[in-house]
């Protein structure tokens, strides 16, 4: 079979075409432990926090509700993105363009927040496997 430049090239073209289709999992927000206290440092039990994340500005915001146990500790599980290469690449450009429009970040994130104040934000510190959430009472 004599193969020609130009069917080398095609068949090229055509195996990285099959790979940018294939979805892929990635984890987009590992877990996270968060620990809900008092101004006095004390913990506190059956408070609703709110999980956002989201693994690309172009996408919609994702969230989960999750109420604090007796020690004011909530654990929201790994969150995991599957889409293929070629989806990757189409949001990395409208991140990228939106944050050159001045529209934000160029980038996904991910924060918890007290549903009833949520006024009480932390955004997730790379390397900290747990956080606390200081909530004041409102009047």
């Amino acid at each position: 079979m004599n193969f020609t430049k130009a069917k080398i090239i095609l068949i090229i073209i055509l195996i990285i075409n099959v790979i940018g289709l294939i979805p892929f999992p990635t984890k987009s927000v590992p877990e996270w432990k968060v620990t809900a206290v008092d101004k006095q440092g004390n913990p506190l039990s059956g408070i609703e926090l709110v999980e956002e994340w989201r693994f690309s500005n172009t996408l919609p915001m994702s969230r989960e509700t999750r109420t604090t146990d007796e020690n004011g500790e909530v654990t929201f599980p790994a969150r995991t993105f599957i889409s293929p290469l070629f989806f990757r690449m189409v949001l990395f450009i409208f991140d990228w363009l939106n944050y050159l429009a001045g529209h934000g970040s160029a980038m996904g994130g991910y924060a918890v927040i007290d549903s009833k104040n949520t006024i009480h934000i932390i955004h997730y510190n790379n390397g900290k496997k747990k956080d606390t959430l200081i909530i004041e009472k409102i009047r």
